[in-house]
């Protein structure tokens, strides 16, 4: 999968004026915010191209077609994307606030538990993780790994 590069230097930019630093966060969920990031900013581009093209279609689409998928399935698909992502994006700067509010040397097992819950919700997709109980989610993060769709080691690219 190629960078969008452009999109990359936004979201460096957006995490260091909405989060700051995300030293102070487990490497797990710096990667998994920083790709929320990136796929939203990512989108956004994608979506500049139709500004000035009626005939656009997102690259999403383009790719699901090309794999042999009908339009109206892909279409959906993308539809789905798109609203997974916006609310991920939505939500993912109060989950991190959220976080940084619980002291962890206090309180170890609360910090902790809402680390599981936000990789839960974020990255592994876990439906209804909230009605959930830790051990229930830890099983079915096994079962939707597979599907993470995140960019390994993100982080590594971006300065914060």
């Amino acid at each position: 999968m190629k960078i969008n590069e452009s999109a990359l230097k936004i979201v460096e930019n957006s995490i260091e004026k909405n989060l700051g630093s995300l030293e102070d966060l487990p490497r797990e969920i710096q990667n998994t915010v920083v790709n929320i990031y990136y796929k939203f900013f990512d989108l956004a581009d994608d979506m500049m191209e139709k500004k000035n093209n009626p005939g656009w279609i997102p690259e999403r689409i383009k790719r699901d077609v090309a794999y042999g998928k009908d339009f109206d399935e892909a279409f959906n698909n993308w539809n789905i994307y798109f609203a997974k992502v916006k609310s991920d994006f939505n939500a993912v700067d109060k989950m991190v606030d959220a976080l940084r509010e619980v002291d962890r040397s206090q309180q170890p097992r609360l910090y902790g538990y809402m680390c599981d819950f936000m990789t839960d919700v974020l990255k592994y997709n876990i439906p209804n993780a909230e009605k959930k109980t830790p051990i229930r989610r830890k099983f079915e993060r096994k079962l939707y790994k597979k599907q993470v769709d995140e960019i390994p080691h993100l982080i590594d690219l971006i300065k914060c």
